[in-house]
């Protein structure tokens, strides 16, 4: 609404484009002494996390991390994870209680969007939380209680988890629970849309993917994040997307439905099980070619989807992307040399013997019986195999928020320029 009205007077008058805004303003704050010599630190804290809503360039989620790890640090030196200002007999603790709980959230959401630890464990926070309508803001509340179900997922990629965790398939929160939790149903129709979205993002992190190339378990978690993926799609088409507020986790929930999307066009093994994925890959990538006019952190994905979708249009059909099941013979010596190493006992060729070392395979999707157990890769034919191989890696690792964010190894793509401002 307010695109219109954008202007940068300190360059040359007339409007600029939202993304041109944003820039400038980020710019100007960064090029200023940020320091206790000029702000105090609740001021420091509130800088410090409106710059780690912005991520531009090829260091953009480096630079958002480091603004988020200050502003709770300053949390942290006012002891306001302690409870101490809100505690204070004569003193309206509220405000102080609510930028502590903006900037948890924003940590939250730093955590699962950038693949960075937390920065402050739970233990370590003594303040109270919110209870229903204490802090007059519903859908503050709203947006709080969804960011416990973050602080829940982000534990399943702990690097501790044995890797046969699947994620969160007990009963899972539906978003209808917790806008009745927050009385927040007068809300308008746009916030309740967006807060949904910034939901669906959870619960699409809530199946904690093996990778691309290894075909899914059907569990529970696998089928919600199927499921919030396309309802993702659904509530920020291009036609709805304008009334959408601007919250940084709407580009990233786009980029993790299409993540879905692509997964599902390599794994899925019925025709229209692929087609419909191909579809939705297709629209994650016209919703973001849209929201790149605002977003800057969008580029790379972006990108990367029209990269996918320029050696689709060269594949005769989606079949030959498909990633093939191992045969029920692999199976079966899979799972006989799996209850063989269960007994610590090596496999040879499909063999138990008690007498052979184990030693690691150096056959790739090999197994020790000689067979492979993995999904197979396709024919390239017509299409550039090496395209996809690279994009399984980079989407694989993007629904998994143990890893770190970096899109800067992108050597597959010898014509690849992640952070093009054309965005015609």
């Amino acid at each position: 609404d307010a695109e219109p009205s954008l202007g940068d007077p300190a360059t040359a008058p007339g409007l600029v484009s939202p993304r041109d805004f944003c820039h400038g303003i980020y710019t100007l704050i960064k090029s200023r002494s940020i320091s206790l010599g000029q702000y105090d630190r609740v001021t420091l804290i509130r800088l410090y996390a409106l710059l780690g809503l912005y991520n531009d360039g090829p260091e953009g989620y480096e630079g958002a991390s480091v603004a988020m790890t200050m502003a709770m640090h300053h949390c942290q030196t006012l002891g306001i994870h302690l409870g101490q200002q809100a505690s204070q007999p004569g003193k309206d603790g509220r405000p102080m209680k609510l930028l502590f709980w903006c900037v948890w959230i924003l940590d939250r959401f730093n955590a699962a969007g950038s693949g960075r630890p937390i920065m402050m464990a739970d233990e370590d926070i003594a303040i109270e939380t919110f209870v229903q309508g204490e802090s007059d803001y519903p859908a503050f509340e709203v947006l709080l209680k969804i960011c416990g179900v973050i602080n829940k997922v982000i534990a399943y990629y702990r690097p501790g988890n044995a890797p046969n965790i699947t994620g969160w398939e007990e009963h899972f929160p539906a978003y209808e629970e917790i806008v009745e939790d927050c009385a927040a149903w007068d809300l308008p129709s746009s916030m309740l849309t967006t807060l949904h979205v910034a939901y669906l993002s959870t619960a699409i992190l809530s199946h904690r993917s093996q990778g691309t190339r290894k075909l899914p378990n059907t569990v529970p978690s696998h089928v919600r994040q199927t499921m919030a993926a396309t309802h993702v799609i659904r509530l920020m088409a291009l036609e709805r997307l304008d009334s959408l507020h601007a919250f940084p986790f709407l580009p990233y929930t786009i980029s993790l439905a299409m993540s879905v999307s692509y997964q599902h066009l390599r794994q899925d093994q019925l025709r229209h099980q692929q087609e419909d994925a191909r579809t939705d890959f297709e629209a994650c990538c016209r919703i973001l070619q849209q929201l790149r006019r605002a977003w800057a952190s969008v580029d790379a994905m972006c990108t990367l989807g029209q990269k996918v979708l320029d050696e689709l249009k060269r594949a005769p059909a989606n079949a030959p992307l498909r990633l093939q099941k191992p045969s029920k013979e692999a199976r079966v010596l899979a799972g006989f040399a799996d209850a063989c190493r269960d007994n610590e006992e090596p496999v040879v060729n499909g063999q138990r013997n008690a007498d052979v070392d184990q030693r690691p395979s150096t056959a790739g999707a090999e197994d020790r019986t000689g067979l492979s157990t993995q999904v197979t890769a396709f024919d390239p034919g017509e299409v550039n195999q090496g395209i996809f191989e690279g994009m399984d890696d980079i989407f694989g690792t993007y629904l998994d928020p143990n890893y770190p964010m970096n899109l800067d190894d992108l050597s597959f793509l010898d014509d690849f320029e992640p952070w093009s401002t054309n965005i015609t």
